[in-house]
């Protein structure tokens, strides 16, 4: 087993997003949220390494955008 390279915990939030690049962009569905990044189940990802805006919708509380970098991907499930 691997060592735990999170300085954050994360909690486990399914919830709706969107996430947009200079290229494109897609819905995705966030699964889990810390205080230094998320993952987010997508069929498209950003450009690794590149920067992303990301919408998550909290229902009536509204959204929340925020910009971040493409730390990692798994292909055809998602990026963090």
């Amino acid at each position: 087993m691997g060592q735990e390279r999170r300085k954050h915990p994360r909690v486990t939030v399914p919830i709706d997003g969107q996430w947009r690049s200079a290229a494109s962009g897609h819905f995705c569905r966030v699964l889990n949220v810390s205080l230094g990044g998320c993952f987010a189940r997508s069929p498209a990802t950003p450009p690794p390494e590149g920067t992303a805006m990301m919408t998550i919708y909290f229902g009536k509380h509204g959204p929340l955008t925020i910009k971040g970098r493409v730390v990692h991907e798994e292909l055809k499930q998602g990026f963090g």
